[in-house]
């Protein structure tokens, strides 16, 4: 099986695509997460690196209660931005963070967009305490 990073490779190697204005999928992105009150602090920056063109950072709050329930927001969150014709994501989770490593395309070759939402501060370290009490130990990040 492919993992996300293969998926996003192969795609950059198959485009055509120079520099895209990230600006307008930028807003998309935020769009679906303005009502999940679970989450919050929205912040996305371009990165320069094409396999990973958006950063976004977000913050757990006291309404999140569990790290399952944060990785199911990620992704319907993600499913009301990603465009319909393709996309692929994958979600890790981390001692200090959920991350979600996302890659969008459309049919017409015209837009392409990867990159990362990553989950935490709030009230993460306790949600990661009972998940780690009920499951197992989650790992550390590889930076």
């Amino acid at each position: 099986m492919l993992d996300i990073s293969e998926i996003i490779d192969a795609l950059l190697r198959k485009s055509k695509l120079g520099r895209q204005d990230l600006s307008g999928f930028i807003i998309d992105l935020e769009h679906p997460f303005e009502n999940v009150t679970e989450l919050r602090s929205f912040v996305a920056r371009e990165t320069g690196d094409k396999t990973d063109m958006v950063a976004v950072a977000l913050t757990t709050v006291d309404g999140a209660k569990s790290i399952q329930q944060i990785t199911y927001l990620l992704q319907h969150a993600w499913a009301e931005a990603c465009f319909f014709d393709f996309q692929a994501s994958s979600v890790q989770i981390y001692c200090d963070a959920v991350i979600m490593r996302f890659v969008t395309a459309d049919e017409d070759d015209k837009f392409l967009y990867t990159g990362s939402i990553t989950v935490s501060g709030g009230n993460y370290d306790a949600l990661r305490k009972i998940f780690e009490r009920d499951f197992y130990t989650l790992p550390e990040r590889v930076r």
